[in-house]
């Protein structure tokens, strides 16, 4: 199923400038990227998918907008798919019945370049990174008790490695993105970092 929403996106986006296919949540040149052996894994892992009936799923979308755009390219390839329009990620929206919570979501975020604890705590909270939520505050807490990097960024790197290993997450594509100010206003952004966490906005 997420190879054929994958292929859905790359339809979508065809004509549209920067899109790329994506197999990992953290950009793979990023310090959440994976390493080699985690890489070949994965592959070998999705190789070996074999073609199966899916069952009847409902799939919310959360996007801006008509949802057509990225709808219309899922029905064609699985056409028993249940798609709605939703503004709030399940993780954090509060249903009166379980019931109601989609089997899964499609959504955009922001991933990240470097490491950002307040992008971690995020991703983890709305159940990017496949923890169950009684698992995460505990994650999160051992995770900033660690002193060297290193050891984070292994940290960081085998929470990635297991969400997509148990297909908790699948990657669809990466996109660019673009920031707006309206004249007097200017923007100063790091010309070093993607994942700044300052973002200047100064009055001309």
């Amino acid at each position: 199923m997420g190879q054929k929403i994958r292929e859905s996106f790359l339809e979508a986006y065809s004509d549209a400038p920067g899109y790329q296919v994506s197999r990992e949540f953290f950009p793979a040149l990023s310090e959440g990227g994976l390493t080699d052996s985690q890489r070949k894994d994965l592959d070998e892992s999705e190789a070996a998918i074999q073609t199966t009936e899916l069952p009847q799923l409902r799939i919310s979308l959360l996007k801006a907008g008509n949802m057509e755009q990225w709808a219309t390219p899922i029905r064609k390839r699985l056409p028993a798919v249940e798609l709605f329009l939703d503004r709030v990620i399940p993780d954090l929206h509060e249903y009166a019945d379980p019931s109601e919570m989609p089997d899964a979501f499609i959504a955009g975020t922001d991933t990240g370049f470097m490491e950002d604890i307040n992008l971690i705590s995020y991703s983890l909270n709305a159940g990017y990174l496949g923890l169950p939520k009684s698992a995460r505050a505990p994650w999160l807490k051992k995770y900033m008790e660690m002193s060297l990097k290193e050891e984070r960024i292994a940290s960081l790197r085998g929470l990635h490695y297991e969400a997509l290993r148990n297909v908790d997450i699948v990657p669809l594509v990466i996109s660019p993105f673009v920031a707006l100010a309206r004249a007097p206003w200017r923007m100063e952004l790091s010309e070093l970092y993607a994942n700044n966490q300052l973002w200047l906005i100064k009055n001309r």
